[in-house]
């Protein structure tokens, strides 16, 4: 996973003089594989916080794309309607300032310089020497005046008796709520008549709005191996920071097939068009962005909704990867909040079905074991497990959609900072790298990123190690997206 702490070794080699020097595939940081590739300078900070929107705006779409350790695809959960969108919050603190810290999140890093891309094969997250950072019991996000908030729970929320292994860090996920609740609590001597709304439940991410990050502090267990900061962040001053514009409409246009949310070619016409959100009926291809902007009325059962799996450019038609082509039109937001706009295209590796604990453990419904899909044999299992249930199989034997590559490893990714000016086209010539690497490792699924992100760097107080040596790990990464998510269909 991105956020799990690697130990990079380095040998250096002494070479004598006069010895011939010769090329080689060496990737230098902050450089891409092509010549017009420039990738992200590395920038040390002591961790990142992540305050996330996602739209799962897409068929073959798992919860795992949060961060959550379940493969269900989202739209089975009762009593959600379109958009299925989540908000998750992860932060991590480390005890010493980190290169990769940047790139531990939702979203890689973006390129220096708008219309620009770069290729990341097997993107991973920080590297070095650290211990993670107990700031407290929580974190906590609010806005001014207390209708907008959302509070990130610690992991683990209560030590062990024996800490020795303990790797703290920040997570929560709950499902989007626009606004805020409000109602009448009466407290002491209230009658009705005095009484004002009182604000009962935050919206938990108001886009657009100015929040403040907040934190108690913390003092760990004697002997615990991580660090922490004994003060509250309002020591040095509650960071401030400004939600993104949530993408107000998204126009995808290309010629070639069109796929349903099972895969199959629903329609071969050129001139394909479709407005990116989790459903659109295929019979009203939106004549321009103001169809996507207005939106679809939405009548009778929310439930059963065919959802969208989209064409990537190396299906669409050309003759050259050049000329194979998805064409992206967006309305740019009214008020300017120093957005970064980023494309994000991430191919998947397969998922081991056989060894996998995360689809053992959490994703397999032991309901009815003993269904096996069309007379196939089960995968096999050690003592005591059950198979894969026919649930996890389409009509025709095949894996479904939202199983098709694993969201935890990414094998190739390619990200493109966008000027927001409302339109790019995304050519398979771009992807040409990543798509290589990608076949090379077997992957079996591709998944693209709409990201609208803020992010700062936020100051904090000194952190104090377990032999109460004080640490300098400030600042931290402090980033902010609203992102659309959506499946490209991979053969």
């Amino acid at each position: 996973m991105r956020n799990q702490i690697c130990i990079l070794s380095l040998v250096l080699l002494a070479a004598g003089c006069g010895r011939d020097v010769t090329d080689v595939g060496v990737k230098m940081v902050g450089v891409g594989y092509n010549p017009d590739e420039i990738g992200p300078s590395p920038t040390p900070y002591g961790g990142i916080i992540e305050y996330n929107w996602v739209d799962f705006a897409g068929a073959g779409l798992s919860l795992a794309f949060t961060g959550l350790v379940s493969f269900e695809s989202v739209p089975s959960i009762p009593q959600y309607k379109p958009p299925y969108a989540m908000v998750a919050s992860t932060a991590i603190f480390y005890d010493a300032m980190m290169t990769g810290a940047g790139n531990a999140g939702v979203v890689l890093e973006a390129p220096p310089a708008d219309d620009v891309c770069y290729t990341t094969i097997e993107p991973s997250g920080p590297m070095g020497f650290a211990d993670t950072v107990d700031v407290g019991s929580g974190l906590r996000f609010v806005n001014a005046d207390g209708t907008g908030g959302f509070n990130v729970e610690r992991i683990p929320a209560d030590y062990p008796s024996d800490p020795q292994d303990v790797f703290v860090y920040y997570s929560s996920i709950a499902a989007w709520k626009s606004h805020p609740l409000t109602g009448y609590t009466p407290g002491s001597g209230d009658t009705f008549q005095s009484m004002e709304p009182r604000v009962l439940s935050p919206a938990n991410y108001p886009h657009g709005q100015e929040m403040i990050m907040q934190f108690p502090g913390a003092v760990v267990p004697a002997y615990a191996p991580v660090s922490s900061i004994p003060f509250p962040s309002s020591k040095v001053g509650d960071p401030a920071f400004t939600l993104p514009n949530r993408q107000g409409g998204l126009r995808m246009s290309w010629n070639g097939p069109k796929y349903d949310e099972t895969g199959a070619v629903a329609s071969t016409a050129d001139g394909q068009a479709t407005c990116m959100s989790y459903y659109w009926p295929a019979e009203t291809p939106p004549s321009d962005l103001q169809a996507c902007v207005d939106g679809i009325e939405i009548s009778g059962s929310r439930n059963g909704l065919p959802g969208q799996i989209y064409t990537g450019p190396w299906d669409t038609t050309g003759t050259t990867p050049e000329e194979q082509q998805v064409k992206f039109e967006w309305a740019t937001p009214a008020e300017d909040v120093g957005e970064v706009v980023t494309l994000s295209i991430r191919f998947l590796g397969p998922i081991d079905f056989e060894k996998d604990q995360y689809i053992r453990e959490y994703m397999v419904n032991y309901d009815n074991p003993d269904d096996v899909p069309n007379g196939r044999a089960a995968l096999p299992c050690e003592q005591g497990e059950k198979e894969v249930p026919a649930s996890y199989y389409g009509p025709d034997g095949a894996i479904i959609p939202s199983l098709r590559g694993d969201p935890f490893h990414t094998v190739a990714e390619v990200t493109c900072r966008l000027a927001d000016d409302g339109e790019y086209t995304l050519s398979a010539a771009t992807l040409a790298k990543a798509l290589e690497a990608a076949r090379a490792a077997g992957a079996e699924g591709a998944v693209f990123l709409f990201d609208r992100s803020t992010q700062t760097a936020a100051e904090l107080p000194r952190a104090k190690d377990y032999y109460d040596h004080l640490k300098d790990n400030s600042p931290i990464l402090l980033r902010a997206n609203s992102v659309e998510i959506g499946r490209f269909w991979l053969n």
